[in-house]
């Protein structure tokens, strides 16, 4: 709905249509705990091919808008040598021959289930109307946690629910203090589960970014962001 309510900004003040550059007033949430504050910034959105090509070559730094959930995470952070710490760290998580391709078997188990759990919720003859949209959220958040942190396919299946819930912020379908306890085993989880390792840890790769983070030095909170992406 957003992005669709911007093209029709585009469209309307824009001298261009979708290829205008535009500044609409927002109002928005930034910083973190008690210095969060919510105030009114101006929004910019570059829509014009070319400028959008030369300003991502040479603004980098990102625009803090996400730190009120992500804290000071890679994907968050405006302070552009903590993001390169951070990277330089997590970038062993995520080599694509030593560290990924180890962990896509237990993806490939996952997704080869899929058939058989649409059949089940499609019912004996298939008539059964199945809600896919909650289907691929909930192998999405699967996949994530089985493969990428490692976790028991017990504890997913009983977060997985409950934690999109929170995301997702529909009234009434989220469990109070669902997210906040299954992120604190998670972490628990990055210093206290031995079978996790890295490529650098000389044995089979598990759960690479709950290592990666058990193994970090960077603040709490930036571990912790890093964790809820």
């Amino acid at each position: 709905h957003s992005m669709f309510c911007k093209m029709d900004y585009l469209r309307k003040y824009g001298g261009r249509g979708l290829a205008s550059n535009i500044v609409v007033p927002e109002l928005a949430f930034y910083g973190t705990g008690s210095q969060m504050r919510r105030q009114i910034c101006a929004r910019v959105f570059v829509a014009d091919p070319d400028d959008a090509e030369r300003i991502s070559r040479v603004h980098t730094r990102k625009e803090g808008n996400f730190c009120p959930i992500l804290y000071d995470s890679v994907i968050a952070t405006p302070d552009n040598e903590h993001w390169q710490e951070q990277r330089r760290h997590l970038a062993e998580a995520f080599l694509p021959l030593s560290s990924l391709a180890e962990i896509l078997p237990k993806s490939l188990e996952r997704a080869r289930g899929c058939a058989e759990r649409l059949a089940g919720l499609a019912g004996g003859d298939g008539g059964a109307a199945v809600d896919m949209s909650d289907f691929l959220l909930h192998e999405a958040q699967a996949q994530l946690q089985l493969a990428l942190l490692g976790c028991p396919e017990a504890f997913m299946e009983a977060t997985n629910a409950p934690i999109r819930a929170t995301f997702q912020g529909e009234p009434g379908s989220a469990e109070v203090g669902a997210l906040t306890g299954a992120m604190q085993e998670i972490m628990a989880r990055t210093t206290g589960e031995p079978s996790l390792a890295l490529p650098s840890d000389g044995r089979p790769v598990k759960g690479p970014l709950s290592r990666a983070v058990g193994t970090s030095e960077l603040p709490g909170s930036t571990n912790f962001g890093n964790m809820l992406l």
